[in-house]
């Protein structure tokens, strides 16, 4: 069967960026794996990769004539991980559609806290490690530029993980005050 083809006539009424928003929004509401747990995980995968790359090569990685260094990128996709798990981690729960939520609410805070300050604890002794070699003097390390983007991106994850897990408290709170209230949202 042929169909019929015509241009359209008129103009369209869609906003590529407000609807681009609103279909991306309604695609992590409905498929958050899809949205926020994939990516993430192939965040994390390249950020580890791009570590134990600048960990291994400190001069960089040689791509034909040039040199890259992959200690800039590598803290910055395991931040971006962090920031696209926890978010899924947190959907996953709190979400009215999540078919069975497997954490209570308080368990769920905990480990959003715990798992953050262990993070940020690793950094921060990541960069005492390094400051320490600094101020006794000691011959820099060929590596201390990657453990130092390691030691940022712990710190900066393990602040992910808090916050979010204030932010669920936060609204565990408005959830139940707001309960006891009959007034229209």
């Amino acid at each position: 069967i042929k169909l019929p083809y015509r241009h359209r006539t008129g103009e369209s009424k869609l906003n590529p960026l407000a609807d681009g928003l609103r279909h991306l929004k309604l695609l992590t509401l409905l498929a958050p794996r899809l949205a926020l747990l994939w990516p993430g995980v192939l965040l994390a995968l390249i950020g580890v990769g791009l570590t134990v790359a600048s960990l291994s090569q400190p001069d960089g990685l040689t791509l034909g004539e040039a040199r890259w260094q992959p200690v800039f990128f590598a803290p910055i996709a395991l931040v971006v991980a962090s920031l696209l798990l926890v978010s899924y981690v947190v959907l996953a729960v709190a979400s009215p559609l999540a078919a069975e939520a497997s954490m209570r609410p308080r368990s769920l805070r905990r480990v959003l806290v715990v798992v953050g300050l262990g993070l940020v604890g690793a950094g921060v002794a990541t960069n005492a490690v390094l400051f320490v070699r600094w101020v006794s003097g000691a011959e820099a390390w060929s590596r201390s530029l990657a453990l130092a983007g390691v030691a940022q991106a712990l710190i900066l994850s393990g602040a992910v993980w808090v916050t979010s897990g204030f932010l669920y408290w936060l609204l565990q709170r408005q959830t139940e005050y707001g309960a006891g209230r009959d007034t229209p949202s």
